[in-house]
């Protein structure tokens, strides 16, 4: 699919209309990661109208073998909900790389660990509370086509494959009330379940959200199951497999174009934030050892 380069590249699909869309599994070079990333986050247009920064917070980092990502949304009842998600992605991806020879679903559990006691330490060394840090956590490690996946909160992680194949791997979690949900600083905080994915073409497309996006790139069964949007999911899939890895700030600026543009903002008045890795793009990127 020959995808055009313009400054409004990424629109949001109509739920009539799924584009079709493709891509060729890149080379997996000694040392070298075959996959690239993107991911963005933007203020909710009700942060905005009270002059408030975002909560969201997002990154990754490419290993030799993989990949590894993070997503936190910071409460909206939390005075300092973005700070405790910045300090959530950091710890957690830091703990991740060093554990990269780990296996997997331990390093995601220790990351969790790892994440909520450096948020509440942070808030400790404030003299403030841990809950106003509260922050939710979604973790997800790509090793060898192989996915695990973990989180804390209300995001969600899609994955899939060659075949345009996309599933959930972890679905949004909610609390007792209307609205709720979990955060890594709660008190009866326990350590998530870890999934594992070991697909028969291997795991090929990641996409990391907030709840923010939920609702436009997710399907909510009337029985409340989430199943992937998979008109959305081939857009940005397409799109980002069409990119030139090199133009790292074009392709970021337009994704973050994508969040704040009227069709987001006229679904969602929440910060959005969204990861779209794919392994699929033809160009090999350099990783660290």
């Amino acid at each position: 699919m020959n995808v055009p380069r313009s400054d409004n590249l990424l629109e949001i699909p109509n739920r009539e209309s799924p584009p079709a869309v493709g891509g060729n599994l890149a080379p997996i070079l000694a040392g070298v990661s075959p996959w690239y990333a993107v991911n963005a986050s933007v203020a909710g247009s009700s942060h905005e109208r009270a002059g408030q920064p975002g909560q969201d917070a997002s990154g990754f980092r490419r290993t030799h073998n993989g990949i590894l990502l993070a997503v936190s949304d910071g409460a909206g009842s939390a005075s300092h909900g973005g700070a405790g998600s910045r300090r959530a992605v950091a710890a957690a991806l830091d703990c991740l790389y060093r554990c990269r020879w780990q296996p997997a679903a331990w390093a995601i559990r220790y990351a969790m660990a790892e994440a909520r006691r450096l948020v509440i330490r942070l808030a400790e060394t404030q003299n403030r509370r841990p809950r106003q840090y509260a922050a939710t956590l979604a973790l997800a490690v790509v090793r060898d086509g192989r996915l695990y996946a973990a989180q804390t909160g209300d995001g969600a992680i899609s994955w899939g494959d060659a075949a345009d194949n996309y599933q959930i791997a972890v679905a949004p979690q909610r609390g007792e009330y209307a609205n709720a949900t979990y955060f890594i600083t709660d008190r009866n905080w326990r350590q998530p379940e870890v999934t594992v994915i070991a697909a028969d073409n291997g795991v090929s497309r990641l996409m990391l959200t907030t709840d923010g996006m939920l609702d436009l790139i997710m399907t909510r069964r009337p029985e409340g199951i989430y199943e992937p949007f998979e008109p959305f999911h081939n857009t940005l899939f397409g799109w980002l497999e069409s990119r030139a890895p090199e133009r790292t700030l074009e392709n970021y600026l337009q994704l973050r174009g994508l969040l704040q543009s009227p069709k987001t903002r006229a679904r969602t008045d929440d910060d959005c934030t969204l990861i779209v890795a794919s392994a699929l793009t033809g160009t090999p990127q350099p990783s660290a050892p």
